[in-house]
């Protein structure tokens, strides 16, 4: 009887003579790396009295958080009321004068009374970790090696999406960042085990970002879990063939949503009587939507982050050019670094993780249309259909969904590294290319 041929997979990663295959898989191991990185990136301002310069920071969300840690030290709690700002605003309502004082995992360094500028770089650094982390328990929640898994976490939590914002002092952006890929990690172990742990979980991802508060990059964050469900559940409905499946954990990703929106109750109730009064509660035609849009050759940034030029030319540790691009501002880079973009070429193409390969592909294709705004056709259709879009401006924001999903499809390139699935054909082809040229 003729044995039945199987094709070889790369779930099983052979040991190198150099590094053993389990190092990075230890989970401490890698996240001690990256904590290690961090304090290395974060050190000079996290163990000093100097501030990390951010523009927003400095015009606004200084001043702000100092009224309310000059509150908490008189009076023992957060003033409710802002009386520098239109006369009087209360602090409850405007997520976005309050900055990030009601987000739960900030929250006790306000209630220390902490300098506002240790506060801001503490949550610089945690979260630039928890980016890092979860892309790491994301990508081995798929089998990928540790190091694959940790090439990935490295990349996309120093990825100018996630720590140039830093310059513009926008940490709530950054806060969002490094929640996607917990929100991705949660709604498939939802999905996975149908378990109600896990969409309460994956709730507290929601709610988390609720309160960053940025809505914007949360209602994105929630595109990127919706699509990523969607596949999950397609996959899993045309294995098993059963509705009452696909209504169960239907239902469990109703519960995660309702669950991070108690969360933001807190805020979100009192935002709702300010609305009426918010420049950004309405429909402002699709000139206004489209503002602030990625022209599509600042793609190149990726790879070559002054391309298109920095604002920060008179930088005194290392002169750059003038921004010389269509955008009337900018104050951060889209970065994603050589090495992962090339890994990610690999990852593309040779890959057999398929499933996972072509939602990353999908996934960072959709958030570049999005980014690109009004510069591509293509977003007429993503205002229209794309309920909320409407009242959103600045689509740029969402090149940092592009950013996780090339970090991921570079571990899957390191993963195919491991296994010697490009070992015959990656050397030949980049023969040919060289004697092309």
């Amino acid at each position: 009887m003729r044995k039945k041929r199987t094709k070889p997979s790369d779930a099983a990663v052979p040991v190198s003579p150099l590094v053993p295959a389990s190092l990075f898989d230890r989970w401490y191991v890698a996240f001690g790396l990256m904590a290690v990185a961090v304090l290395a990136f974060f050190g000079r301002a996290l163990f000093s009295d100097r501030m990390l310069f951010g523009t927003d920071f400095i015009a606004g969300g200084y001043m702000t958080r100092a009224y309310i840690i000059d509150g908490i030290r008189e009076f023992g709690a957060a003033p409710l009321w802002y009386a520098g700002l239109y006369g009087g605003v209360p602090l409850t309502s405007v997520g976005s004068i309050a900055g990030d004082y009601w987000y739960p995992l900030l929250w006790p360094l306000y209630q220390l009374a902490l300098a506002p500028h240790k506060i801001v770089v503490v949550g610089y650094a945690l979260h630039t970790l928890l980016a890092g982390i979860g892309t790491y328990l994301f990508l081995r929640g798929w089998k990928l090696a540790g190091a694959a898994a940790l090439v990935a976490g490295i990349a996309y939590m120093f990825t100018g999406s996630v720590v140039s914002l830093v310059y513009a002092g926008h940490d709530a952006k950054i806060i969002v960042s490094a929640l996607l890929p917990w929100l991705l990690l949660f709604i498939g172990n939802t999905v996975a085990t149908r378990r109600l742990l896990w969409a309460l979980c994956g709730g507290l991802v929601v709610g988390l970002a609720l309160m960053s508060p940025h809505v914007q990059m949360t209602y994105y964050l929630l595109l990127a879990g919706l699509c990523y469900a969607a596949g999950l559940i397609v996959v899993r409905f045309r294995r098993e063939r059963n509705w009452r499946t696909v209504a169960l954990i239907a239902g469990l990703g109703g519960v995660m949503l309702a669950a991070g929106f108690a969360i933001y109750a807190v805020q979100g109730l009192t935002l709702r009587d300010y609305l009426e009064f918010s420049p950004r509660g309405e429909d402002k035609g699709y000139a206004y939507a489209t503002s602030y849009s990625m022209p599509p050759e600042e793609t190149i940034n990726a790879v070559w982050p002054e391309f298109s030029g920095l604002l920060d030319a008179g930088s005194d540790e290392r002169p750059t050019r003038w921004y010389w691009g269509r955008r009337d501002l900018k104050l951060h880079t889209e970065y994603v670094g050589v090495i992962p973009a090339l890994l990610a070429l690999i990852g593309l193409w040779y890959s057999r993780r398929r499933k996972l390969k072509w939602f990353l592909a999908g996934l960072g294709g959709f958030a570049l249309v999005v980014a690109f705004g009004g510069f591509t056709p293509l977003y007429h259709a993503v205002y229209s259909l794309i309920p909320m879009m409407s009242k959103f401006r600045s689509p740029a924001m969402i090149f940092n969904t592009f950013a996780f999903a090339a970090a991921a499809l570079a571990a899957l390139g390191v993963q195919a590294l491991i296994a010697g699935d490009c070992a015959k054909k990656l050397p030949l082809r980049l023969a040919v290319a060289a004697a092309a040229k």
